[in-house]
């Protein structure tokens, strides 16, 4: 492997970003270990004395994707949230101030820790209150590549989520040459609680809406000469009428006034599928 640097000044860097779209997507809403315009950090990267506590603040924040805005929330200004590096053996203090209108918290995924300080409210503690601090405290006792995110309603979809470093207390075991944090997620402009809804009703809700609107159809028609597509019977109503009448049912019922017993339940599907006979062309 060539593992030379490469002569690429921040602003040849800069343009390069902006010609692919990927400045526009994230501006500087990435955090400070995606925007160094580096290959790599060489060897274990230190910003803070073992010990020193950390602070974060959660926040809502605008980002520009694409041509639209998104309503995130953010780690000190960022999403994903700040790379946390730390080092086996430390005792470890991460204040977080919550400056959100609502509740929130931060979960360590996969650390070892006293049970009270694993993040997760209603099981191991009450979550941290609007306008208020919160800090963790607990010895590190591993080494390795761990996630932090939110337990709190939909924040985790929002943005709330960070890449945690933890080097080892003693050599590091795995040689390498240069090192990378690559942290992956999409986004939806869809408020992630209707997302959850729709797909409590309907699983395969979204991928019937992508296969059958008219961008793939258009693009599958140009190439029918080249392809013969199928479609799998729980994703298409032209093979599983049944499908397109189960969600129109789910709809139904969804948007009347809620049941609360199985014999109403029944009544109100019943008084449907009633409906539907006088209406057959709904569900064709």
């Amino acid at each position: 492997m060539n593992n030379r640097p490469v002569n690429l000044s921040r602003r040849r860097f800069v343009a390069g970003l902006a010609s692919s779209g990927v400045l526009a997507t994230c501006g500087a809403l990435l955090p400070a270990y995606a925007r160094a315009a580096t290959w790599g950090v060489a060897g274990p990267l230190s910003l803070r004395a073992a010990g020193e506590p950390i602070d974060l603040r959660v926040h809502r924040q605008d980002v520009a994707i694409g041509e639209r805005i998104g309503r995130m929330v953010a780690i000190n200004g960022s999403v994903p949230g700040p790379l946390l590096r730390l080092q086996e053996g430390e005792d470890l203090t991460i204040r977080v101030h919550n400056t959100l209108t609502e509740d929130t918290s931060i979960h360590w995924h996969g650390l070892l820790l006293p049970f009270q300080m694993d993040g997760v409210p209603g099981v191991s503690f009450p979550g941290i209150a609007p306008g208020t601090t919160f800090s963790y405290r607990f010895p590190v006792r591993q080494s390795g590549t761990y996630w932090d995110h939110s337990h709190s309603g939909m924040q985790e979809q929002l943005g709330l989520y960070g890449p945690i470093i933890i080097d080892p207390a003693g050599e590091d075991p795995v040689a390498f040459d240069r090192e990378h944090v690559i942290v992956l997620s999409d986004w939806m402009f869809d408020n992630p609680h209707h997302v959850m809804a729709k797909l409590k009703k309907q699983s395969d809700f979204d991928n019937l809406r992508v296969h059958h609107s008219k961008p793939v159809k258009a693009w599958v028609e140009e190439r029918k000469d080249k392809i013969e597509l199928f479609y799998l019977p729980s994703y298409s109503p032209e093979l599983n009428p049944e499908e397109r009448l189960n969600a129109d049912l789910k709809q139904a019922i969804y948007t009347k006034v809620p049941v609360r017993t199985k014999a109403k339940l029944k009544t109100a599907a019943t008084e449907h599928m009633q409906a539907l006979e006088n209406s057959p062309e709904r569900v064709k």
